[in-house]
């Protein structure tokens, strides 16, 4: 399953992911998101990105459908 893959707490993670990691939960998602619209809104069809940022977001997004998954199997909810 991608989620046990993707599971930082008991990772070693290289610097660079973590750094990306903790930029993103410090306020850079907000700069991310906003720079992504943009370009979304102008039809470009790619964005330019670091493969640390890619994995970065990867593993946030991860824990974020982990634990939505959680609090719905918690409230009684069958998970989705």
């Amino acid at each position: 399953m991608m989620g046990s893959h993707l599971n930082r707490a008991n990772d070693n993670l290289p610097k660079d992911i973590a750094f990306s990691i903790d930029y993103l939960s410090t306020g850079g998602l907000g700069e991310v998101v906003m720079i992504t619209d943009a370009a979304y809104r102008a039809k470009q069809p790619r964005v330019q990105s670091t493969p640390d940022m890619i994995l970065a977001l990867c593993i946030l997004a991860q824990e974020a459908i982990d634990a939505r998954r959680a609090a719905k199997e918690a409230d009684g909810d069958q998970p989705s």
